[in-house]
């Protein structure tokens, strides 16, 4: 399982602060999909309701600001209008009535025709805006969950890191993990470092890359002459913020910035290679070995011999349909904890080092080549039968520098951050012992005691924590995968090497240190969801329970969600219930205020009056009545003719608010 697989089973769902948008705007609410639909369908509703009432309130307004005292029993339009005012559903209903009243009064011709015209087009115009207006708040209402994006918080009980038993370890666990998680960013990076693909891996991550600058005219990182042709290429990543890259969620003044710079050559060997024969074995028997003496290697149970080869192969041995061998050893700068002793022209008291050897056996390349590493100009007829290339030299070789750099960007306004020297990872911080130090590099854990950069706790715990990445290098991304580590070794076919680019060293020392990169990114998310391939002998440390910064980090880390959650912005949520409820809540209101407000003391009584006359089953009330009338005098049913004007007591009782249900019909329509 990827980690960032891995990572999609320990999503938070609640409310947390997104801090790169701040306190307020940052408040986030993440749900599962169920539940974030039902709130995006509550919040459209919401809109919807909250459009019908701000109509109503403008009815109400619009009715009240046009009652007259008396209206002409010829004022027909007026009458309409008011009751249209008094009696709209909703937006929609109020568009499509003022259109028909546009309609009938179009062709009529009279002193007034132009104004009522104008008051129908008016109308017309705020039931549009209003429909139109609330329609698309509704609409967008779900936007929302895109304030926030698909950046999601992680929650775990098992956060911690990985811890193996000191010593010898027969299962190899430790060094089985390694190998997967390298195989993880392996893939993570050739899948997405450098590709304008947007697959559904490289969207997990809290940025799908970590950038860098590249120079390909560096100066040579090692003593004047061992580099050929003086060729070097740098990788700069400049200052990586914990915080937006590698997710740590934090207020500004808790964040840290970490930079890596790599510079790599390729190496001549001329001087340090040789051809020689030694005697194995009880029998003694002869084996002749091309030996490259870089510097001692350490095995790991302590230097072999101060004069044995640093890589040596065998000469007799057979190589056919053998390909390429890629083997590799490292230092660190001011320890002696390394693999390796690099030699005079490699060591580097600033820098760890890195050297990778590249054995050919028995590749062919299909064209000439001029690079580096790869070259190859002599003639031979491949086992295929085909016309190929032989590399100039059996063996290859490619240094590189490692620096590393932390900074404290919380400083006040117009002071540049201040930084530890790029220096190697074991340097970083002076005054720390070497064992702290290691400690520190192995767990990612441990707080630091003198890094002179004016750290508050959380920011030390997160140096300590992030300082993991430093051993995420060029060796991690090669030492246990081998030849397979090769660009070159995707376009091989039984040992005969496709066409290779004059630069083809530099694209494999670029796919290593974005193997690096993603080792990054992955590191910072498995502390968040524990520890991956533990193997039978490790075990997950984490933060005791009363540790508040230790247990803080543990629920600080993002990443971004592949669909199962779905945030939402908690301000615009706000936003949308107290805005919709408080016209909601006016539109409940406001006809009782004012209604008593103008009983109570005298202003425009008749204003109210006229509200409720203009109801619809008033009206009604008062149809019945006059047909009852009717009837009573002819002694047959009464028929309502069009234009009929009926005149009424403003102050009699209707009741409207005895029938339990409303009618479409209202007079003289």
């Amino acid at each position: 399982m990827s980690g960032t697989a891995h990572a999609s089973s320990f999503v938070y769902t609640g409310v947390w602060i997104n801090w790169s948008k701040g306190p307020i705007y940052g408040a986030t609410l993440t749900l599962f999909q169920r539940e974030a639909g039902l709130l995006a369908a509550f919040l459209a509703i919401s809109v919807t309701v909250a459009g019908g009432q701000f109509w109503k309130i403008l009815c109400y307004l619009f009715h009240q600001s046009r009652v007259r005292k008396s209206v002409p029993p010829e004022d027909t339009f007026h009458r309409k209008t008011q009751v249209i005012l008094r009696n709209s559903a909703g937006s929609a209903s109020g568009f499509w009535e003022f259109t028909l009243l546009l309609l009938q009064w179009r062709s009529r011709y009279g002193p007034h025709r132009r104004a009522f015209l104008v008051q129908c087009a008016f109308f017309i115009s705020i039931a549009f805006v209003t429909f139109s207006a609330f329609s698309a708040a509704s609409i967008f209402s779900s936007q929302v969950t895109k304030a926030t994006g698909n950046k999601t918080l992680l929650y775990s009980q098992s956060c911690g890191y990985a811890r193996y038993p000191d010593g010898p370890d027969p299962s190899f666990s430790k060094f089985l993990r390694t190998m997967k998680l390298a195989q993880d960013a392996a893939g993570y990076a050739r899948a997405c470092y450098g590709s304008t693909d947007n697959l559904l891996q490289c969207n997990s991550y809290p940025t799908k890359q970590i950038t860098w600058e590249t120079d390909r005219n560096a100066s040579c990182p090692f003593k004047a002459g061992r580099c050929v042709n003086n060729l070097a290429v740098t990788f700069d990543t400049g200052p990586i913020n914990t915080h937006d890259i590698f997710g740590v969620n934090t207020p500004r003044n808790d964040r840290v910035t970490y930079r890596r710079r790599t510079t790599c050559a390729p190496i001549v060997l001329d001087d340090i290679s040789r051809t020689e024969t030694t005697n194995i074995g009880r029998s003694g028997e002869a084996q002749t070995s091309e030996n490259i003496y870089a510097g001692p290697v350490n095995l790991g149970f302590g230097i072999i011999n101060a004069s044995a080869p640093t890589f040596s192969r065998n000469l007799q041995a057979p190589v056919s349909g053998l390909g390429y061998q890629l083997q590799t050893a490292f230092s660190i700068a001011g320890s002696d904890s390394g693999l390796w002793t690099p030699m005079t022209d490699l060591n580097r008291t600033d820098a760890d080092v890195t050297i990778f050897f590249l054995a050919f056996n028995d590749i062919l390349l299909i064209q000439p080549n001029d690079d580096p590493v790869f070259s190859a100009h002599v003639a031979k007829r491949s086992s295929l039968g085909v016309n190929a290339y032989e590399p100039d030299r059996t063996i290859s070789a490619i240094a590189c520098a490692e620096q590393h750099q932390y900074c404290n960007p919380a400083v006040g306004d117009g002071e540049l951050p201040r930084c530890t020297k790029l220096t190697g990872s074991q340097l970083l911080w002076p005054g720390d012992s070497v064992e702290d130090i290691q400690v520190i590099r192995d767990t990612g854990l441990n707080t630091l005691k003198n890094d002179h950069l004016g750290f508050n706790s959380f920011q030390s715990l997160i140096a300590g924590y992030s300082s993991a990445a430093t051993s995420a290098g060029m060796y991690f991304a090669v030492f246990s995968r081998g030849a397979a580590a090769l660009r070159a070794s995707e376009t091989i076919y039984q040992s005969l090497q496709g066409p290779l680019s004059s630069t083809q060293w530099i694209t494999e020392v670029t796919g290593w240190f974005t193997v690096g990169l993603a080792a990054i990114q992955q590191a910072a998310l498995e502390y968040a969801t524990g520890p991956q391939y533990l193997g039978t002998t490790g075990k997950i440390i984490q933060p005791a329970a009363n540790d508040s910064l230790g247990q803080r980090l543990c629920h600080s880390q993002t990443f971004q969600s592949s669909g199962e959650v779905q945030s939402f912005s908690l301000l615009g949520i706000v936003i949308i219930l107290v805005v919709g409820g408080s016209i909601i809540l006016v539109s409940f209101c406001l006809e009782t205020f004012v209604g008593w407000v103008q009983q109570c003391f005298g202003l425009g009584e008749f204003r109210r009056k006229r509200w409720d006359q203009d109801d619809k089953l008033e009206l009604l009330a008062k149809e019945m009545s006059w047909n009852a009338a009717q009837e009573l005098r002819s002694g047959r049913p009464q028929e309502i003719g069009q234009g009929q004007v009926f005149t009424y007591d403003p102050g009699s009782v209707g009741f409207n608010s005895h029938i339990g249900r409303k009618l479409s019909v209202y007079a003289n329509k």
